[in-house]
């Protein structure tokens, strides 16, 4: 995710960012000693009462190949911001 938001010019100010949500679908527990990769794309963008929502999400793999989570977040953005 902080990758993302460094990204020049996604124009995402993370002073102006409210966590809106998240969640987790599991496949299997995170060991000890795991080596886990993940990546992110959007899944959503809207905008709102001068908002952008921003709907993400982060599959996260063992260095097998092997699917262990998909992490949704929620951001809200406010361009500008106050």
């Amino acid at each position: 995710m902080a990758q993302f938001l460094a990204e020049p010019g996604v124009g995402i100010e993370l002073r102006h960012v409210v966590h809106g949500g998240q969640r987790f679908e599991q496949s299997r527990p995170v060991r000890a000693g795991d080596t886990l990769t993940g990546t992110l794309q959007i899944d959503s963008l809207r905008a709102a009462a001068g908002m952008d929502m921003i709907g993400t999400r982060t599959e996260i793999l063992h260095d097998d190949g092997e699917h262990v989570c998909t992490a949704y977040a929620t951001l809200v953005h406010r361009a500008g911001g106050a």
